[in-house]
């Protein structure tokens, strides 16, 4: 492999890495407020204005706490 094309892979590496992290804070702050507040998935996923498959689908790249 070129230097360039390694130095790329290690970057979307790391950018992945950075991706996944958010994407399971996020989760968590997700479950955390909705277990507080009581509300449902299809409630909170309302008020998100997204679907709730992707609701679903961060709160399950929680490692263990989904």
């Amino acid at each position: 492999m070129t230097s360039r094309k390694i130095q790329a892979e290690e970057f979307d590496q790391v950018d992945h890495k950075k991706a996944t992290e958010a994407y399971i804070r996020v989760g968590a702050l997700l479950k955390e407020e909705r277990k507080k507040k009581g509300t449902s998935i299809n409630s909170l996923a309302a008020s998100l204005r997204i679907g709730e498959e992707q609701l679903i689908a961060l709160l399950a790249m929680l490692p263990s706490l989904s």
